[in-house]
C-alpha cells in the first residue's frame, strides 16, 4: 500500500468522532469519578450521560446525579436546577418509588444547606416514608433519615421534640434504629 494511502487512512481515523458510550456505562464511570473524589469529572461525565439517557427514568436518574455532583462541586446554581429538574421528571414516573425518594433526598440536602428547610424537611419526610415502607433495596444505606435530623435541628424551636424510626438494609441485613431529637 502506497506512504500516501496509509497517512490518509491515519489522518482519517484521527478525526473520525470517538465511539458513542452507552448510558450506563457512562452512568458508571460517573459514579467511579464521584467515588475517587474527581468531581469535575464526575460532572463532565454525568453530562454525557444526560445526553445519551433514552426515557424518563434514564434522564431523571442521570439529571439527579449530574445535580447531586454539581451541587457538591459547589455550583449551587447548576445544581439546584438540575435537582430540581430531575425530581420533577422523576415525580412524573410515581412519588412512590426508589427513584422518587433519591431525588426528594438529594432536594432536600440541597434545601437544608440553602435556608430553606420547610421545603427540605417536607422533601426528607417524604423519602424517608417511602425508603422505609417499600423501597429499601440490598445494600442501600444511604442516611436519609440523618437528612430529616438535620432539618428538624435547624428547624424547630427549643421546646420541639421529634421522634422517628430508620431502616435500611446493609449485606442483607435489615437494621432498624429508632431516633429521637430534643432541641
Amino acid at each position: 500500500m502506497p506512504a500516501f494511502l496509509l497517512a490518509l487512512l491515519a489522518t482519517a481515523l484521527l478525526f473520525q468522532d470517538p465511539p458513542a458510550q452507552d448510558w450506563a456505562t457512562l452512568d458508571r464511570q460517573a459514579e467511579d469519578f464521584y467515588t475517587r473524589g474527581d468531581l469535575k469529572e464526575a460532572i463532565r461525565v454525568a453530562n454525557l450521560a444526560v445526553e445519551a439517557a433514552s426515557g424518563t427514568q434514564q434522564s431523571g436518574h442521570s439529571t439527579d446525579r449530574l445535580g447531586f455532583f454539581e451541587y457538591t462541586f459547589g455550583d449551587y446554581k447548576n445544581g439546584e436546577r438540575h435537582l430540581r429538574q430531575a425530581f420533577e421528571l422523576r415525580k412524573s414516573l410515581g412519588t412512590g418509588t426508589a427513584d422518587y425518594a433519591e431525588s426528594a433526598n438529594d432536594l432536600a440536602l440541597f434545601c437544608r444547606d440553602h435556608a430553606k428547610l420547610p421545603e427540605g424537611r417536607m422533601l426528607a419526610e417524604q423519602a424517608v416514608s417511602i425508603r422505609s415502607l417499600h423501597c429499601l433495596e440490598p445494600g442501600d444505606s444511604r442516611p436519609i433519615a440523618d437528612t430529616v435530623g438535620c432539618l428538624w435541628e435547624r428547624q424547630t424551636s427549643p421546646t420541639v421534640e421529634a421522634s422517628g424510626t430508620e431502616q435500611y438494609v446493609q449485606s442483607g441485613i435489615t437494621t432498624t434504629r429508632r431516633w429521637t431529637l430534643r432541641s
